[in-house]
């Protein structure tokens, strides 16, 4: 695998970077992944032994592998090689995707019964104030949240399903449900099914 010069002198080929494929893992509980890279594919035309040294925004270490915590997002890990004599090879990048794929969690409270106006109707409420939810990775305050029906909405007399969902900056959506009982008199209630109120799903 040698090469020669003009002058009949060996020369010495440049080793090859390997940081091995790009990949793609999920974020766990704490917005963040552990991930192994592999840089042993990397070699020399000689077979020289090699030294290796990896490099990321913010960091670098050395060795044939390399383990890193990466929170969620795209991330270029680079590796590069050096031979016995000194020779070095051409940077390789491995790509490191780390996504958010966990839904939040949200819990709607039940409703209390409310009596129907004199045309026999009522207006749902507002169940997003007091709604709890959160989110492994996007802060509570900036989840999105919506219901439907939406709170305004006319209805009349017996019980309203509405659904809440949440979704966060992942595109990542849970949704709970709850029941507005609407009845001509506000100490009656009609009977609701088990999975009102409160189910998250």
């Amino acid at each position: 695998h040698a090469l020669f010069d003009g002058d009949g002198f060996q020369s010495n080929l440049s080793p090859i970077a390997n940081a091995g494929p790009d990949i793609t893992v999920p974020a766990g509980a704490n917005c963040q992944a552990v991930v192994t890279l592999n840089g042993s594919g990397s070699f020399d035309p000689e077979g020289s032994g090699l030294n290796y040294s990896w490099t990321w925004s913010g960091g670098n270490a050395t060795g044939p592998s390399l383990t890193l915590t990466l929170p969620v997002g795209v991330h270029a890990i680079n590796l590069s090689v050096i031979d016995s004599c000194n020779n070095a090879s051409l940077q390789d990048t491995v790509i490191v995707t780390v996504n958010d794929v966990t839904k939040p969690t949200v819990n709607c409270s039940p409703l209390a019964p409310v009596a129907a106006g004199a045309n026999c109707s009522a207006v749902i409420p507002n169940v997003l104030a007091g709604l709890v939810a959160s989110d492994n990775c996007t802060p509570s305050n900036q989840l999105l949240r919506t219901q439907s029906p939406a709170a305004g909405t006319v209805v009349g007399v017996g019980n309203h399903v509405i659904t809440v969902t949440v979704t966060d900056a992942a595109g990542n959506s849970a949704q709970c449900q709850t029941t507005l009982a609407v009845a001509l008199d506000a100490t009656f209630s009609y009977p609701v099914p088990d999975v009102f109120p409160g189910t998250s799903f």
